[in-house]
């Protein structure tokens, strides 16, 4: 070994990303700024010896950040969230502090040995000084405690079957990644180490007087790259860890969240199929649910006892399709082990090596030779991995798997033996297949040796390989794909992985559960362990049952085993323990739902289903070493009974929170031990429920899909105080295609139950494009002790029922598709016409240019309104990162805000995008947050609208349109004090003193004239009267002479139920001219108004109050109509009116308002009079005519203007236009 340190390094500012520092040895450290709280470092020796290449994502900014030298001549890169300074003066070193705490660093290199590699052989070292108040958590699947402190691990992979689960090392899993996690600060932050070579890490067990102490990382192959994460939540630390590994491409089937049987012994039979066939019935007499079934190897073994992969023995199976077929049809789903290697003996071998489809021994000229599992236990012959990176190896892999597994009716692959154990680091790799697996790296495209790209790859691209193929075989079926060994990434094509060949002994266990934390935390997919115990003696009745106590509640549930006594583990093996093991499989069952809303959680965010308990209770720091129970989701606490003859279990309870004991109801106050029992008869380990909390059960059934899926009950674990929500989010679906992902297809609801004197319970669809075959939810205290009453929302009392002993209530129906049919091709039919001009701003473009066109934030708001309804969208931020922060010497600041706003529509759909803001020299902190982020928000909300289509500003980014558009004529709406939303009672004063007086002049009983004829219309003359307003219970009318006589008319000549009023405008004691009108009010559920050019018959009772006038003038007055409850179609306006009835409150005249009206005193006519409900007269088609040029319209415009969205506009825009255009925008 020739470990160097490398010292003298220099900045580099003439580059300008990513932060570079050279020395004169030829190393070479870069810094990359991923966010404001993830950067990262990467070591380039003088002669890199890496293989795997940066992808361009990898390498992208994305904040800013600030790079300035303090006063000891060391740079200081700062972001809005962490401070690194960097020290170059002797060697290179950073120390990493928190904005949040600056005086000491939450983590710092070793000084004189940061950054170490051995010259010769490429090897890298990363050194950090380790502090005794902190804890480490993570590096995938570890044995023992779950809290790595004072301990030694490598990343390497090997088949360790019947491992000690307390002590071996290593195991199957591959991830350098871990979490720091300090008692003093209560601060966490995470560092991932971007390699698959060989490696490992040193948490405290080396120790060196000369350096004082100290943690470390090494790996065998170059180069030293880690990306650092800060939290300072635990929570935050994994969601940056997430968006760097990405999110599964797929959804898991739901019923791989049911129980998944497997014994090796069952196909290592010579009447496999004999035993297999009997499988559904056994499960069907004992009442044990079965939805899964592992295939183990032994389909694949020859008639001289070698495994074969993609071979069948078809003495064992000598109908396999049939097989297959009828398990399904008895709803367990079979999937198949394969291991990716080929005997020698393999009758594919030869073609394969013709091909170069193994990884290669360059040196002998042929494929790689290793020793594998051959044949019975402990054999073993010669064979080469299939490499996954050559095309031949890769394409062979996917056609076994769709021949001789998928169109066998085989439905899952099971990845095994894929741990990639070679002692050969000189055989290669062709590099010849794309990763679709996206790990911000890229495979070198030539070959090179398997230690400098990682074995790794291997297991990464045989699950990509597997998981295509059955995309290509089945493309709108959900792949199911298990590993047994896995790498970070993985889980963005595989469902499940497990914690491999476990022991059966009692400290199995515990220690499995440790390991399930320490998975949750390196975002491995759905984990769980062979419970029973898969290698050694057959689990004794007790340590049977409290495995699968503690089984059903991991996110994966299997029993597997290969018990040495050549005996199955299965649920009815012993008759003693059978009711307690069926209780405890239907409970799971029971789960499901509730299993696969968190495993939604996973999928969308990649929160781990299982959790440590620091997870949700970082602030208590007795939590930070609770290795033997988790979290299912945020709010059970399981607790996993470890040891025999115990009928009770001790466990914390961590602070901030009340917990409810499952079994037995009893409330007990968190931040505290307690022992609560724990008994071999209840169905499940102790569960402790948080208080303020659901859980939501379905019914029984042998299978997912067995029968109707037709009930959920809530169960309440409510709060003591007075005031407290408990919620739940369920995700519901069909549970095995891909219309979920694909199509938008589920249904997302929430429960909730909220706390204060009696408990109101209520549901919320969030999003409702799947109908469930529940169609109502029942709520229930079940044994809790509880006085206050469950009722629903406002006190409504609820439907009751009595159920295996306790009350449940009825909520009521789920909501469905909140649009009808009709209202979605109204709103289509909207979203895809322009806007008119008068929805429109403009401004100098770049330098004072060309203009640019935009919709204004309220208009935007105001157009989803008119088309979404006020009910029928919301939107909410989803996040928002400060991308700069700069405080200059006087105290300015400058800022800038990205925030994501997501619009929803009432039925779930969404649409989201990214804003950005910024405020410039502001003289505070809050004035520059509040400025950047409104502008922000404005911004995202207004991207995120425009992509629902073209009304809502999409249009604007057609330069056709805008160059149009700009040439057209635009007025702006003129101020209306009567359009004001005004208290009845309130006097405006304006800025002359005036005011408004109301003055009743008639009252008119309905009653009274209900049964009685009503004298024919009167016509009076009112000089320069045109229409002021229409709306849905007012018509106003302006003159220029107050005459009383008229106001008489009009009260004789219509029956009304409300005052009629005078309004004038006084001013110094005198009516001022041309300000007073009539404001005419009525009731809405009798009058409908309409506007024609002829007045009707005479007035009949009970018939709909109307108002016609006749013009002779183009000139216009001004007229409002406004229809705020129903959305329709400006292209269709009549036909719409007909087959939809005027709702209450609508505005009657809507869609039949002339565009023109004339101001001339002598031309114009008022008279009202009424017609029969429903009379609205045919209305004629538009006109599409061409601008008239001697009217100065602009003709050049090509357009049909008839395509802009002009549904509101006021009539005054009309008035711009000659009247062919106007009719047609109408």
């Amino acid at each position: 070994m020739r470990q160097k340190n490398p010292s003298g390094f220099i900045w580099d500012s003439s580059v300008q990303y990513p932060v570079t520092f050279n020395n004169s040895k030829g190393n070479k450290v870069q810094v990359f700024v991923i966010s404001d709280k993830v950067i990262r470092v990467k070591h380039v020796a003088p002669h890199p010896s890496h293989a795997l290449y940066d992808c361009e994502s990898s390498r992208e900014a994305g904040a800013k950040f600030e790079l300035t030298e303090n006063k000891d001549k060391q740079l200081v890169l700062q972001t809005t969230s962490v401070k690194a300074v960097i020290d170059i003066a002797k060697d290179f070193r950073i120390q990493w502090f928190s904005l949040q705490n600056v005086a000491t660093p939450f983590t710092e290199d070793l000084p004189n040995r940061a950054i170490s590699h051995d010259v010769e052989t490429g090897a890298v070292w990363h050194y950090q000084k380790r502090r005794l108040e902190d804890h480490y958590y993570g590096l995938g699947e570890r044995t023992g405690s779950m809290d790595l402190k004072g301990r030694h691990f490598r990343l390497e992979r090997v088949d360790c079957m019947g491992y000690d689960a307390e002590n071996a090392d290593p195991l199957y899993k591959f991830c350098p990644f871990y979490v720091t996690l300090s008692e003093d600060t209560k601060m966490a932050h995470g560092i991932y180490y971007n390699n698959f070579s060989r490696s490992s890490l040193d948490f405290g067990q080396e120790s060196d007087a000369l350096w004082g102490r100290y943690r470390y990382y090494h790996a065998e192959r170059g180069p030293l790259d880690y990306y650092m994460m800060f939290g300072p939540s635990v929570a935050e630390v994994l969601d940056h860890f997430a968006k760097l590994v990405g999110k599964p491409q797929q959804l898991a089937p739901k019923y791989s969240f049911g129980y998944l049987a497997s014994s090796m012994i069952y196909a290592e039979s010579e009447q496999a199929q004999d035993w297999l066939e009997k499988f559904p019935a056994l499960c069907q007499k004992h009442d044990i649910p079965c939805d899964g079934f592992h295939l183990s190897s032994g389909y694949s073994v020859d008639k001289q006892g070698n495994r074969n992969v993609f071979t069948w023995n078809t003495s064992r199976f000598p109908d396999a399709k049939g097989l297959w077929k009828r398990l399904k049809d008895a709803g367990i789903h079979v999937f198949a082990n394969i291991k990716p290697w080929l005997l020698e003996v393999h009758p594919e071998y030869n073609y394969l090596k013709a091909q170069k489809g193994y990884i290669w021994d360059d040196e002998n000229g042929g494929p790689g030779e290793v020793l594998q599992w051959s044949g019975g236990y402990g054999t073993s012959g010669k064979c080469s991995y299939i490499d996954f990176t050559s095309k031949a190896g890769y394409n062979f892999w996917k056609n076994g798997v769709k021949t001789q597994l998928l169109e066998y009716g085989i439905e899952g692959m099971w990845n095994d033996n894929n741990e990639f154990t070679m002692l050969d680091d000189e055989m290669t790799f062709a590099n010849e297949v794309d990763l679709k697996i996206n790990i911000h790296k890229a495979l070198p495209k030539h070959k090179t040796a398997s230690d400098l790209v990682g074995t790794p790859i291997q297991t990464l691209l045989m699950a990509q390989a597997s998981y295509e193929a059955i995309r290509e075989f089945a493309p709108t079926q959900r792949p199911f794909v298990i590993t047994r060994s896995a790498t970070p990434f993985i889980h963005q094509t595989v469902a499940q992985t497990w914690s491999g060949d476990n022991f059966t002994e009692w400290k199995t266990i515990k220690y499995n559960t440790a390991m399930g934390i320490s998975a949750g935390l390196s975002i491995f997919p759905v984990y769980g362990h062979d419970v029973g115990g898969f290698a050694g003696p057959k689990p004794e009745p007790e340590l049977f049952v409290r495995w699968v106590q503690s089984g059903i509640l991991n996110p994966r549930f299997c029993i597997h085993s290969w018990n040495f006594d050549g005996t199955i583990t299965e649920p009815w093996m012993y008759d003693e323990v059978l009711p307690i093991i069926r209780a405890s499989m239907h409970l799971r069952q029971q789960l499901i739902p509730y299993l696969y809303s968190l495993y939604m959680d996973f999928f969308r965010t990649d929160q781990p289903m299982i959790r440590p308990t620091f997870y949700h209770f970082q602030e208590d720091i007795e939590t930070y070493e609770q290795s033997y129970e988790y979290m299912l989701g945020p709010d059970l606490l399981i607790a996993p009974v470890y040891t025999p003859h115990q009928d009770t279990r001790e466990l914390y309870l961590p602070a901030g929170a009340g917990w409810y004991h499952l079994q037995t109801s009893t409330l007990h106050s968190g931040g505290q031990k307690v022992e609560v029992p724990s008994l071999t008869t209840d169905a499940a380990a102790p569960v402790m429920v948080r208080e303020g909390s659901l859980l939501i059960l379905a019914k029984y059934m042998r299978h997912v899909g067995a029968e109707k899926d037709d009930e959920r009950v809530v169960q309440i674990f409510p709060h003591t105080s007075k005031d407290h929500t408990a919620m739940f989010t369920m995700v519901e679906d069909d549970g095995i295609s891909t219309a979920h992902t694909e199509k938008g297809e589920y249904l997302e609801w929430k429960a909730y139950a909220r706390c204060v004197d009696k408990i109101e319970v209520g549901i919320e669809t969030v999003y409702a494009n799947y109908k469930p075959e529940f169609d109502t939810v029942w709520f229930t205290l079940g044994h809790i002790k509880d006085e206050r009453h469950i009722v629903g929302a406002n006190g409504t009392p609820l439907q009751e029922r009595e159920k295996d002993g306790v009350k449940q209530y009825d909520i009521g129906a789920l909501a469905g598709r909140s649009f009808t049919e009709e209202e979605y091709e109204r709103m289509q039919a909207i979203l895809r016409r322009q806007l008119g001009p008068e929805f429109l701003a403009q401004r100098a473009g770049p330098g004072g240019g060309s203009k640019l066109t935009y919709v204004e934030g309220r208009t935007a708001i105001n157009l989803a309104n008119e088309v979404f309804g006020f009910h029928g969208w919301s939107s909410s931020i989803v996040d928002v990162t400060v991308d700069y922060a700069d405080i200059t010497d006087n105290g300015r600041i400058s800022l800038g805000i990205s925030v994501i706003v997501r619009v929803t529509l009432k039925d779930g759909t969404f649409h989201e995008d990214i804003g950005y803001g910024s405020s410039e020299n502001s003289k505070s902190k809050s004035q520059a947050f509040e400025k950047a982020k409104k502008e922000a928000t404005t911004d995202a909300l207004k991207r995120a609208l425009r992509t629902f289509g073209n009304v809502l500003g999409n249009c604007v980014y057609d330069r056709g349109y805008t160059r149009e558009i700009q040439r057209m004529p635009n007025t702006q709406i003129k101020f209306n004090s009567d359009d004001l939303y005004r208290h009845p009672q309130f006097a405006t004063l304006d800025k002359a003193g005036s005011s408004t007086m109301r003055l009743p002049l008639a009252q008119k009983s309905m009653s009274a004239v209900a049964n009685t004829s009503a004298p024919p219309p009167k016509t009076l003359n009112a000089p320069n009267a045109p229409v002021k307003e229409l709306t849905s219970n007012r018509v106003s009318f302006s003159f220029d002479d107050n005459d009383a006589a008229m106001f008489n008319q009009l009260a004789d000549s219509v029956d009304f139920d409300r005052d009629i009023y005078v309004e004038s405008q006084i001013e110094d004691g005198e009516l001022r001219d041309g300000d007073a009108y009539i404001a005419i009010t009525f009731s809405p559920s009798l009058f409908q108004g309409k506007l024609d050019d002829e007045a009707p018959g005479a007035q009949t009772p009970n018939r709909n109050a109307s108002i016609s006038r006749q013009h002779n003038s183009s000139q216009s007055g001004q007229m409002h109509a406004a229809n705020d409850h129903k959305l329709y179609n400006p292209q269709d306006t009549q036909h719409q009116l007909a087959r939809q009835p005027v709702e209450p409150h609508a505005n009657p005249f809507a869609h039949q308002l002339k565009p023109s009206y004339p101001r001339k005193p002598s031309d114009s006519q008022i008279s009202i009079s009424s017609t029969p409900f429903g009379g609205l007269p045919e209305q004629p088609s538009p006109v599409n005519a061409p601008y008239n040029k001697e009217r100065k319209d602009p003709s050049h415009i090509k357009r049909p203007v008839n395509e802009l969205y002009t549904a509101n506009r006021h009539t005054s825009f009309a008035s711009q236009y000659p009247e062919s255009y106007a009719s047609s925008i109408q």
